[in-house]
């Protein structure tokens, strides 16, 4: 490339900048010229590490919430088994008999239940119908995460001996 070329390449990349009044005459390299006709914004990788930050802190959040709510869950279910237990216990000796027996079944949710019930003290000396106490037992069980887990309740009920309510 000759000198007269280089120099009027040099000319027409000069441009006019007015600063306090004063002119002066800015060479511009190619390289920066480049640089300042491209428009702000974000690298590809940019945007991709800040995908991967994002769904790192949405997979822990996901995580905490997920394990909140299935305690939630396990909480609400012994709940449900209290209170099914302490109503099974209040209906013994009414519509369900005061009986010296064990007795079992399941309700629709999936709950187990059993009823044992056994005289307080050694009561074979006494005459039937006579008023003595009956230890009443009322278990409720299920399976939680393939783990049995129960909620017992024992009571002291007075009714007579040998009979129904």
């Amino acid at each position: 490339m000759s000198a007269s070329r280089r120099a009027l390449r040099a000319l027409l990349s000069m441009r006019c900048v007015i600063n306090n009044n004063e002119k002066i005459l800015v060479l511009r390299s190619r390289r920066r010229r480049r640089l300042e006709g491209r428009t702000a914004g974000f690298t590809l990788i940019e945007l991709l590490v800040a995908l991967a930050i994002l769904a790192i802190a949405f997979g822990f959040a996901f995580r905490a919430l997920s394990g909140g709510f299935d305690r939630l869950d396990r909480d609400q279910k012994s709940a449900d088994a209290l209170l099914l237990a302490q109503s099974t216990l209040a209906r013994v000796g009414h519509d369900i008999a005061l009986q010296d027996v064990v007795v079992d079944g399941r309700t629709e949710d999936g709950f187990a239940w059993r009823i044992e019930a056994a005289p307080y003290d050694d009561t074979q000396d006494l005459p039937p119908g006579r008023l003595i106490g009956h230890r009443i037992g009322v278990t409720i069980a299920w399976s939680e995460r393939h783990q049995r887990r129960e909620v017992r309740l024992t009571s002291l009920i007075l009714g007579p001996k040998g009979q129904g309510p």
